[in-house]
């Protein structure tokens, strides 16, 4: 489906009722979620079959956790390049803004790190392993084309990658949930400060959209939203073909 069409289809079956930007955004962002999930359908059968091994999934899940926290790790830079941006424009209201999602972001990155000692077994062992793995091409062409938009076009866009990784840490599903406590001893602390105290930081991005984009940027912000659901499948996709013992993952099926 086009997103004009999409587009289109959601304001008919709105009827004459009114919709905000974050509705629209919002309806969107479900299905863009859970396209992530679906990222084992881009491999071949005999490839799924071996993916379905808890081992491999556990080492699938291992090394998903730690990409996420070198994509993690650039939030911090990323809002603080838009706040550079919105300033050198004077634009200090919503700068200010900024400033507050920097406050609930802050610490995020050493949360997650701590979780990945408590997985590994010590801070050595971290340090290893953080400095063999670097992050996935999917998520550093992420992170690159926030970078650009920060700095160079649009850094109110960035409030799609904040509501993107809010909502989908907020609505993970209990198993999914289950299985990141497995890996760390005691549980992951990043999981349950997404579940316990974050929830409210999605309707502060929903609130963002409303107040700086108009119906008229749904092409751009629902694309975005499609661009960060296929880099994170794409990272997926490349661990479990790393982990399949691949060099790359050219050889999944379209």
């Amino acid at each position: 489906m086009s997103i004009s069409v999409g587009i289109d289809s959601q304001k008919s079956n709105a009827a004459d009722a009114p919709r905000t930007v974050s509705g629209y955004i919002r309806d969107h962002l479900t299905t863009a979620v859970a396209s992530v999930g679906k990222w084992t359908s881009t491999f071949p059968n005999d490839a799924r079959a071996r993916l379905a091994e808890p081992a491999l999934q556990r080492e699938i899940a291992r090394l998903s956790f730690i990409d996420g926290y070198h994509r993690i790790r650039q939030t911090t830079p990323l809002i603080l390049a838009a706040i550079a941006t919105l300033d050198q424009g004077q634009d200090h209201d919503r700068a200010r803004c900024w400033v507050k999602h920097l406050d609930e972001e802050y610490g995020h990155d050493a949360s997650m790190r701590r979780d990945i000692v408590a997985m590994l077994g010590d801070e050595i062992r971290t340090v290893q392993m953080l400095a063999q793995t670097s992050i996935t091409p999917p998520s550093a062409a992420l992170i690159g084309f926030f970078e650009w938009q920060v700095r160079n076009n649009n850094p109110h866009l960035l409030i799609l990658l904040r509501l993107f990784f809010e909502t989908f840490m907020a609505e993970l599903p209990e198993e999914s949930a289950a299985a990141i406590h497995e890996l760390v001893p005691g549980g992951s602390e990043v999981v349950r400060l997404h579940r316990e105290e974050d929830q409210n930081h999605v309707g502060g991005c929903y609130d963002y959209l409303d107040r700086n984009f108009t119906e008229h940027d749904l092409p751009t912000l629902i694309w975005t939203l499609d661009f960060i659901a296929l880099c994170l499948t794409e990272a997926q996709s490349w661990i479990a073909a790393q982990a399949l013992g691949r060099k790359s993952p050219q050889g999944r099926n379209a």
